[in-house]
C-alpha cells in the first residue's frame, strides 16, 4: 500500500513539473520576439555603417516593428512584398524617409489585402540588416515575415 502511495505521488508530481515546461514552452516565442521602434532603428548610421548595440543584437533575430505598408508589386489582390515605414505614403513621396526608417518585407504565405493598407500593422519576422537600393528608395534593412496583424 505504501508503495502504490508512493508511485501515485511521483507520477502526480511528474505530471505537474511536465505541465509547467509545457507552458513555459508556448510562452517562450513570444519571449524571444524583440519590439522594435523607428527610434531604435534609427540606431544605424546608413552612411557610416555603425549601429547601436540592440541593432547589432537585433540582426537575424525575431523581431515584431509597427508600421505602414507601402505595396511593391503591381497585383492590387495580393500584396506580399513592400515597404515597411513610420509613416502612410512615406515611401510613395519624394523624397523618401532616410535608408534606416525603411524596411524591406517579403511576407511568407500570406498576403494583405488593398482595403487594408491606411491601416498600421504589427509586422513579425527576422530582421537582417542589409542596404537594398533601386530608383526610388534606400532600404537599410530587410524582413522576412512570417505574420502580420492590424496594429490596435
Amino acid at each position: 500500500m505504501k508503495k502504490l502511495s508512493l508511485y501515485l505521488i511521483v507520477f502526480s508530481l511528474c505530471l505537474l513539473s511536465f505541465g509547467a515546461c509545457n507552458k513555459k514552452q508556448s510562452e517562450a516565442p513570444d519571449e524571444k520576439i524583440l519590439k522594435l521602434g523607428w527610434k531604435e532603428l534609427k540606431g544605424l548610421d546608413p552612411a557610416t555603417g555603425k549601429m547601436a548595440p540592440l541593432i547589432q543584437d537585433a540582426n537575424g533575430k525575431e523581431v515584431k516593428i509597427a508600421g505602414f505598408v507601402t505595396p511593391l508589386t503591381d497585383d492590387a489582390a495580393q500584396i506580399f512584398e513592400f515597404t515597411l515605414v513610420p509613416y502612410p505614403v512615406s515611401c510613395v513621396h519624394t523624397p523618401p524617409p532616410p535608408p534606416n526608417q525603411i524596411v524591406l518585407v517579403t511576407l511568407e504565405n500570406s498576403h494583405i489585402n488593398p482595403e487594408d493598407l491606411w491601416h498600421p500593422f504589427w509586422v513579425y519576422g527576422t530582421l537582417q540588416i542589409d542596404q537594398t537600393q533601386n530608383e526610388f528608395f534606400t532600404a537599410s534593412y530587410k524582413m522576412t515575415a512570417h505574420h502580420i496583424e492590424k496594429y490596435e
